[in-house]
């Protein structure tokens, strides 16, 4: 009897319930796969002119532009859907605001009228809304390194083209151990004035911990949730602006797709030829997404 009680009360309690829609975007309205770079199953990007080749090579690539007490300052960051963006928390710290900073995304180096206009990228600019600044990094604390995160929420939505489009975060299963020894890519802006920038992508060797921490004591107290990387003495990335991306490539289908794995969290000196130090993302991604719930991601 309690058992058939039990049951009734079961089957009247779902014939109730009433499906709240969920009114957070998850997943891009637009057919759109993170990461993919439009001319990679062609073996790679097209002959097309030096200045315009880099939206096509780093679309997912932000150039970070902060105005304050009357100096202009740059960073680099990522775009990870169609509302934000993904930088180091030093790029952004307080006391800049907001309402201070603009985003930059499809721009390229060199550019000339006389160029075709079929090969024009698409230029996006946004004020920005909101820094969102994980609570735990402390800018004198080595060991809080690995928080050195913030987000940028836009004021306008991004329009995916082929010259801007959002770079694939890590997989929960895209642990770091699994890539130590070998070979990923940092990718930044490098600006030496107002007037003069370009794209600095340096191939670097991931290093496991144990090997960072044999370099000095500040490396000795770096915690588990970064990565270290090391590029060869010809082009390493050193002293540069924070907001560098560290990626890897993954095969899939027909074309290969690009996955961020790291965000710069410090740099040592030039001359040092100390390993870079970046926030393993794999590590953050419940604060990612939990503080980027109104953005729409990549599903395909």
């Amino acid at each position: 009897m309690f058992v058939r009680w039990v049951f009734i009360v079961l089957l009247y309690t779902q014939a109730n319930f009433k499906c709240v829609p969920n009114r957070i975007k998850i997943w891009s309205p637009v057919k759109c796969e993170a990461g993919r770079r439009f001319f990679a199953k062609l073996g790679g990007i097209p002959e097309f002119p030096t200045e315009i080749s880099q939206p096509y090579l780093y679309p997912w690539l932000a150039e970070i532009k902060i105005s304050n007490l009357g100096r202009i300052r740059f960073c680099s960051g990522a775009l990870i859907n169609d509302k934000y963006v993904l930088t180091s928390q030093s790029c952004v710290s307080a006391p800049i605001q907001a309402n201070q900073i603009n985003v930059h995304l499809g721009f390229y180096n060199g550019y000339k009228q006389d160029v075709s206009e079929i090969f024009q990228p698409r230029v996006f600019q946004s004020g920005v809304s909101e820094i969102i600044r994980h609570f735990y990094y402390d800018p004198n604390n080595i060991k809080t390194a690995e928080n050195n995160l913030a987000l940028l929420k836009l004021k306008k939505d991004v329009k995916y083209s082929k010259t801007i489009y959002p770079i694939q975060l890590p997989a929960p299963a895209d642990k770091f151990n699994k890539l130590a020894n070998t070979f990923g890519e940092n990718v930044e802006w490098s600006f030496f004035s107002l007037n003069n920038k370009k794209i600095k992508n340096v191939e670097t060797k991931i290093l496991d911990l144990e090997q960072c921490r044999r370099f000095n004591s500040n490396y000795q107290r770096i915690g588990t949730g970064v990565i270290c990387g090391v590029g060869d003495n010809r082009s390493k990335p050193c002293g540069a602006e924070m907001g560098g991306l560290l990626s890897v490539t993954k095969p899939k289908k027909m074309y290969n797709v690009t996955v961020l794995i790291g965000i710069t969290a410090w740099d040592p000196p030039c001359q040092s030829h100390l390993p870079r130090v970046y926030v393993r993302l794999d590590n953050k991604l419940d604060w990612i997404r939990e503080n980027t719930r109104d953005g729409a991601y990549c599903r395909y």
